[in-house]
């Protein structure tokens, strides 16, 4: 509506009301307008042409157009390509992985509360977060970035309030006071000491080095910069609101050990007194040293001084990117009871003081907690036992590559393995797994499924925790167990899942129909979706449906990804199989047979490609090994005929590499050519 005033949003440069005129925001106080640009609000100052991004403006151009016409697996390929060979992988974790924003249920979010992302990047925060906050709010100051979140969010996030603002580079944040519930700093904290750095690009050289001199001292010192931008976001907090920093530790062992700063990528840079860094970097790199990051107690010092009384350390391993375990650093206690490392380097790295980044969690005051991680363990504890009252303790919290948190927890005076899936591939996933759990039921060969829960739009499925370790503890040189007697038992328990009373032999089983279309079609089809490849389509199709549909090969109980890592040896000896993500009551159960050889042998051979492995299971000298007469006797025992063997490996490597897919493989253009096209040019 013409000249509507609007109350979301304030002036940057004076704080004064805003009204609506045409396409653009008006100030009625200094008369400044913010052009409103296909949706993208812009509040930009003098840093328009601010442009931080690996990828050009026009490829970023590109892209987003390719958005609209390309499935979304081949814009992140295209935009790795545009990237460069260098760091595939940091990029990948940036742009598409879930798992690294684990943390979120340590916040304070429902459908109530809004959401300010500053330098929201290239979106995956703000696509992850925004279904647990009513109002989404994605700023960054490069413009193209923010069309590429847009764009995104209107193909992931169709049903979340998600606004976009182009600014975060003028003295107010364009938020009224006590606005917004929460604000998340992902990797941004850091930089933002750096301020305006054309000072130092222009000039000359002993102009350019007195700026980087002076401007170390003062208000434009970078610290003095974060508090005042700290200052600001506490401003437009609500008084019960949080902050999110994801932020690397100015202490981080590895800094100790010849890895470079971050930031600056200055060996011991971090480490160094601010001057002395500062004067080495203007040496060394020619630049100042201005992205500042402290140890815990700098950065209380830091947060009290603009305002942050509250504040609550998570420890994140290998950082804020490519995260794998997260490690709160609370009083132990209710809630927190972390096992305790065994290795020096262990005790080193998970101290609190020297853990290679934090997530802080900062308020006004201490509160009584509402997090989404504390609803979500009240609602088991009374799925589990109506009379219990909320108490639950937590040993670990493991993130893994299938994009899934799991926690090690004692619910309700029971030890239970909680796992929360983090997204769409994760969620159908750990349904799969609950499944094939209760079908397990009553054969003593898995863990009991106990509960699932709901809050916020996360999914908690708890089940039993085994206790004992995995079955490549039985591969150390010191284990006396021996590859006969671990085979021997390994055939044990696949017979417990398929024991002979349950194969019907009177008939011939021939691999076709529903069980084809489950065991062989649908992994091509999602393989498919991601690669659109003609000639290797009709390639694999004319493959399976030549050397194995119509074959006899027998159908059972099939676990999907019997590995080293998912048979666990309990403390009295018996074994037990987790992770059933994979699994089918009516699959091809000498597929387990199979991935456990390659399980064993890549273990063993840690350099071994998923090719290499293949090599080996079809190489004339396998059929010599102590593996070859386990697999022999698998063959036996559902009447398969040995000529198959080939072709069942193959399978083995589609069953595989089709659980992978949905994951980051179909992003990593380089793993997809180690896992599928150089086994593809063996088979032909």
């Amino acid at each position: 509506m013409e000249n509507e005033i609007i109350n979301d949003f304030i002036c940057v440069k004076c704080q004064g009301k805003l009204f609506r005129s045409e396409q653009k925001l008006c100030c009625s106080s200094c008369m400044s307008e913010f052009i409103i640009n296909n949706g993208i609000i812009d509040f930009r100052g003098n840093r328009q042409s601010y442009y931080f991004n690996p990828v050009s403006t026009t490829d970023m151009d590109t892209l987003i157009k390719q958005m609209e016409e390309s499935n979304w697996s081949q814009t992140v390929r295209s935009f790795i390509k545009y990237v460069g060979p260098k760091s595939p992988d940091s990029w990948i974790d940036n742009l598409v992985v879930d798992s690294r924003y684990a943390w979120k249920i340590f916040l304070n979010s429902n459908e109530n509360k809004s959401l300010l992302d500053i330098g929201c990047g290239l979106g995956n925060l703000v696509s992850n977060l925004a279904p647990h906050f009513g109002q989404v709010y994605a700023m960054d100051l490069t413009y193209k970035r923010l069309q590429f979140t847009q764009k995104r969010s209107s193909i992931f996030n169709t049903s979340d309030d998600i606004r976009f603002i182009a600014g975060g580079d003028q003295k107010y944040l364009p938020f009224p006071d006590h606005s917004v519930d929460c604000v998340t700093l992902s990797g941004v904290l850091e930089w933002v000491g750096e301020g305006d750095t054309a000072l130092y690009n222009s000039g000359s050289k002993l102009r350019r080095i007195w700026y980087m001199l002076a401007n170390y001292f003062g208000e434009s010192s970078p610290r003095n910069i974060q508090i005042a931008f700290l200052k600001e976001i506490k401003r437009i907090l609500k008084e019960d609101g949080q902050l999110f920093v994801g932020i690397e530790n100015r202490l981080n062992y590895e800094y100790f050990i010849n890895r470079p700063d971050h930031h600056s990528n200055l060996k011991y840079g971090s480490l160094m007194p601010r001057f002395i860094a500062n004067l080495y970097s203007i040496f060394a790199k020619h630049q100042p040293y201005r992205t500042f990051t402290y140890s815990i107690p700098g950065y209380r010092k830091l947060f009290a001084e603009a305002g942050f009384d509250s504040l609550e350390f998570i420890g994140l391993f290998d950082g804020y990117s490519f995260l794998r375990k997260m490690l709160p650093f609370a009083e132990t206690g209710k809630t927190w009871q972390p096992s305790k490392p065994r290795s020096l380097k262990k005790k080193i790295s998970s101290n609190k003081y020297f853990v290679p980044a934090y997530g802080i969690v900062a308020s006004s005051a201490k509160r009584k907690s509402t997090s989404l991680h504390d609803r979500i363990f009240n609602a088991i504890a009374q799925k589990m036992r109506e009379d219990a009252s909320s108490n639950f303790t937590v040993r670990n919290y493991i993130v893994t590559n299938k994009e899934k948190l799991v926690m090690n927890c004692n619910i309700a005076a029971k030890d239970v393995v909680v796992k929360i899936p983090l997204n769409e591939a994760s969620l159908f996933a750990q349904q799969k797994n609950k499944e094939l759990l209760i079908k397990m039921a009553g054969l003593s060969v898995s863990p009991d499924f106990v509960c699932q829960v709901e809050e916020e739009g996360l999914q908690g499925f708890v089940e039993e925790e085994i206790k004992g370790n995995p079955i490549s503890s039985l591969f150390l040189p010191q284990s006396k167990t021996s590859l006969k007697n671990l085979y021997q038992d390994i055939g044990e328990l696949l017979g417990k899942l398929n024991p002979p009373e349950s194969i019907i032999s009177e008939e011939k089983f021939e691999f076709s129909g529903d069980i084809y279309k489950r065991v062989v079609e649908r992994p091509l089809k999602t393989l498919f979706a991601v690669l659109e490849d003609k000639g290797l389509h009709d390639y694999l199709h004319g493959y399976f449906s030549e050397n194995l549909k119509g074959k006899y090969i027998g159908s059972g109980v099939y676990h999907g990804d019997l590995s080293v890592s998912n048979i666990i040896v309990t403390p009295n000896g018996s074994y037990q199989l987790i992770d059933w993500e994979g699994g089918m009551e009516n699959g091809i159960p000498i597929l387990d047979a199979i991935n456990f050889i390659g399980s064993s042998y890549r273990y063993t051979n840690t350099r071994a490609s998923m090719r290499d492995t293949i090599n080996m299971l079809i190489g004339d000298d396998f059929k010599e090994s102590e593996e070859w007469q386990f697999l022999a006797k698998q063959y036996e025992y559902w009447e398969i005929d040995l000529d198959l063997h080939k072709g069942l490996v193959y399978l083995n490597w589609l069953s595989s590499v089709s659980h992978l897919l949905p994951f980051s493989l179909r992003f990593n253009e380089k793993n997809i050519n180690k896992f599928i096209y150089d086994v593809v040019a063996e088979m032909k």
